[in-house]
């Protein structure tokens, strides 16, 4: 089992996988509830196209859901 580190643009999101080897996080903000200042979250990707395509998704279909940028994920222990 393998733990995935996403850092960047003030987050810090981790993701444990078994089978899958992320490479690209998207980086992004919900202000569904009206908080403009929310702690960024991550969605993790196998590949940086997938995030690029998440990415445009969130930026094109929601208006809560902030896209703020794709970064590289490191494997941790």
């Amino acid at each position: 089992m393998t733990n995935f580190i996403a850092e960047g643009y003030g987050a810090k999101d981790e993701r444990t996988s078994e089978k899958k080897i992320f490479t690209h996080a998207v980086i992004f903000r919900n202000i569904s509830n009206g908080d403009n200042n929310a702690t960024p979250r991550a969605t993790f990707h196998i590949s940086l196209k997938l995030a690029q395509i998440e990415m445009k998704r969130m930026a094109s279909r929601t208006d809560w859901l902030i896209p703020l940028g794709i970064v590289e994920v490191k494997a941790g222990a």
